[in-house]
C-alpha cells in the first residue's frame, strides 16, 4: 500500500503492514489449534492497491480457490492506529460479519462498527474488487487514534500492539466458527 502515489519514502506501518500482521496471527493461531476446520482457509497477502488494485484483480481473475465456493473475504487495511475498529460490509454481508460481532462482544468488548460495502460501484479497495466477483466481502480498518496516512509518518512509532493482539483474537474466534471448528 504505501507505495503507490506518495513520493517520499513512507515506511507503510499501518498501510499496511499492520494488517499483514494480523493476518499472520490469525493464521498461526488457526494453524496450531489443533482444530479440524470444515472449510477451506486461504490466507494471503494481496499487493498493489495504491497502484491500481493489481493485486486484488490479479486474484478475482485466477483465483486459488473457486469464488463460487468462497462464503467470505476479509480485508485488514490500516488496522493498527487507535482502540476501535471498523467494518465496511458488516452491514451488506450480517452472515459474515455476526461471528465477528460475538466474538467482540463476548470476549474483547472493542467499539465496533459497521457499514454497508463502500466504493463498490467505483473500486478503491481490495475487498470492493473481491466483492465485485459476488463474494461477501467485509474491510477492516482502526481508527481513535493518530499516525501518518500516505506519508512518512506512518512508522512503527504510530502502531498500538493491542490492537493488532486484539483484532487478531476476534478474528481468530470467528473465522474459527465460520470455517466450523467451534474454537
Amino acid at each position: 500500500d504505501h507505495c503507490g502515489m506518495c513520493w517520499e519514502l513512507c515506511p507503510g506501518a499501518n498501510d499496511n503492514a499492520s494488517g499483514i500482521a494480523v493476518v499472520l496471527g490469525v493464521a498461526r493461531a488457526l494453524a496450531t489449534s489443533g482444530h479440524i476446520f470444515d472449510r477451506t482457509l486461504i490466507f494471503m497477502g494481496i499487493g498493489g492497491e495504491e497502484s491500481g488494485l493489481v493485486g486484488s484483480k490479479q486474484y478475482a481473475a485466477n483465483p486459488v480457490w473457486p469464488l463460487d465456493q468462497t462464503i467470505g473475504y476479509l480485508n485488514l487495511d490500516c488496522v493498527g492506529v487507535g482502540p476501535n475498529f471498523h467494518a465496511s460490509g458488516g452491514l451488506s454481508y450480517p452472515e459474515l460479519f455476526r461471528p465477528i460481532k460475538e466474538a467482540n462482544d463476548q470476549f474483547f468488548g472493542k467499539e465496533l462498527r459497521a457499514s454497508i460495502m463502500s466504493h463498490a460501484g467505483r473500486p478503491r479497495t481490495d475487498a470492493a474488487v473481491i466483492n465485485r466477483t459476488g463474494v461477501p466481502s467485509l474491510s477492516f480498518s482502526s481508527y481513535g487514534g493518530s499516525g501518518g496516512y500516505h506519508t512518512p509518518a506512518d512508522s512503527l512509532s504510530t502502531i498500538w500492539p493491542e490492537t493488532l493482539r486484539s483484532l487478531a483474537a476476534i478474528l481468530t474466534v470467528a473465522v474459527g466458527e465460520l470455517a466450523g471448528g467451534n474454537l
